[in-house]
């Protein structure tokens, strides 16, 4: 059997995920038994599996409930109806008018980009100028979103996993990775699952967690 291409759909779930590692030989194997590590953009069937990584349905919009992650969004709602900028943003979505919204100007103008082009980077562009304009509103928050590309790189063994474009100067630390697609997630497949998995196993073995650790082995 080619360990490049054996999954048909991704595993959900635990029982599933030892399903296709015994069928490919992959239950006692690590990242690295890899010969080669692929760039998240290129992770084949074999690499995803050795994450040791599982895709249970994504939950929608409509069903998500903001209590199940401990989430409180009564302050951040509460702030929002008071932004008059941003009610004037949300007031003008679909329309052509552009002006007098303040910071939320630009955003609305940058999300018209995505419905001309065929290319994920003004998708990209759109999430971040939306989110950076929601995080100068008065608020405690003291993280900012940059639009910059970070190179994630994991070392296993003798193979680093990369994700990401050349790494900037940087020396804050990672609360939050975006990846954009052009198209819906139901349009593009497994392949934008696999990447993400990359970017994670990437973006915790090169900035892991201390505190998780530590309590790990207690």
């Amino acid at each position: 059997m080619s360990l490049g291409k054996f999954i048909g759909e991704l595993p959900r779930n635990g029982e599933q995920w030892v399903q296709y590692a015994k069928r490919a030989g992959l239950l006692h194997k690590s990242l690295r038994h890899c010969k080669e590590l692929q760039s998240g953009s290129c992770v084949n069937d074999e690499q995803f599996m050795l994450f040791r990584t599982i895709c249970p349905q994504p939950i929608y919009p409509d069903y998500f409930n903001p209590a199940d992650y401990g989430l409180d969004l009564t302050t951040a709602s509460n702030i929002l109806a008071m932004s008059q900028g941003f009610q004037a943003y949300l007031n003008q979505v679909g329309t052509n008018n552009f002006r007098g919204l303040g910071e939320f100007g630009t955003t609305l103008v940058q999300q018209t980009d995505p419905l001309k082009c065929s290319d994920e980077t003004p998708v990209n562009s759109s999430l971040i100028s939306l989110l950076q304009a929601l995080s100068l509103l008065p608020t405690t928050t003291t993280s900012e979103w940059r639009s910059t590309r970070i190179r994630l790189r994991g070392t296993f063994g003798n193979h680093n996993l990369r994700s990401g474009e050349s790494p900037p100067q940087f020396t804050g630390k990672i609360k939050s990775v975006i990846e954009c697609k052009r198209y819906l997630r139901e349009k593009i497949g497994k392949a934008v699952d696999m990447q993400e998995a990359a970017e994670v196993v990437a973006w915790v073995s090169q900035y892991p967690d201390t505190d998780r650790s530590i309590k790990t082995h207690q």
